[in-house]
């Protein structure tokens, strides 16, 4: 993770809390001002995708939620890959 952080401006860097654990294993977000969550769903089965959205849910300061998905994507309603 460190090598794909330093390739942002340090001032990036300093706005951005990283997350580099199993979102599977998280009871909640760590406490904060963030507002926001980025969450890439290329190949993520449905169930962590709801997980994150219930994570996000349940925050006190998560306003908005940016899911990046590509062609390759599978909607939720589409089922697990």
């Amino acid at each position: 993770m460190s090598a794909a952080i330093s390739n942002y401006p340090e001032d990036v860097i300093r706005r951005v809390h990283w997350i580099s654990k199993d979102i599977n294993e998280l009871a909640e977000l760590p406490d904060g001002t963030a507002s926001s969550a980025f969450s890439f769903w290329v190949g993520i089965p449905l169930t962590t995708q709801e997980k994150i959205l219930s994570l996000c849910a349940a925050s006190l300061s998560i306003r908005s939620v940016c899911v990046f998905r590509d062609s390759k994507w599978r909607a939720p309603e589409d089922g697990e890959v």
